[in-house]
């Protein structure tokens, strides 16, 4: 009887704490997104802006390719990433191979980056399209910090 009872109440706690964990999760469509961000302090009136870029991203949806082979990375980056300063002109990425921002912090599993030269102060409207195909867009609103830190932007999915 007391085995019965023991895995009654395993069975219910089990219960339970899938119930918790999942009662707020939203479907992969309404969930954000989260890019992580290294942000280079204020030199020169300038923050310069390190997007983290794993393999994931370009994996899950890659760019074209030439007849030759050759991948299309600036197309690829025009179509997923679009960064705007509050009049709304867009501003252009530079695409890095290492960060003296964010290199080395600990977890970081980034392939590559894009900068983007930012102003202190000022506010910034980042949209990310996870899927080029589908057109999905993310959007965050930002200003960034003028320490040098590493942040989380956590975008938000746009309303089709």
């Amino acid at each position: 009887m007391l085995k019965i009872f023991a895995t009654l109440a395993s069975f219910v706690m089990f219960a339970a704490v899938l119930w918790f964990m999942t009662k707020d999760m939203k479907p992969a469509s309404e969930r954000d997104v989260m890019i992580g961000a290294g942000f280079g302090g204020v030199s020169n009136g300038v923050i310069v802006m390190h997007l983290a870029i794993p393999a994931a991203m370009f994996n899950a949806d890659p760019p074209k390719m030439t007849e030759s082979g050759a991948q299309q990375w600036d197309d690829w980056i025009k179509a997923k990433f679009e960064l705007r300063d509050n009049a709304g002109k867009p501003l252009a990425w530079r695409r890095r191979g290492a960060s003296d921002i964010v290199d080395g912090v600990h977890g970081s599993l980034a392939e590559w980056y894009l900068e983007a030269q930012l102003k202190p102060g000022e506010k910034y409207q980042f949209d990310f399209v996870s899927n080029i195909a589908t057109g999905r867009r993310y959007r965050d609103v930002f200003t960034p910090p003028s320490d040098k830190c590493m942040q989380t932007l956590a975008l938000k999915p746009l309303k089709k």
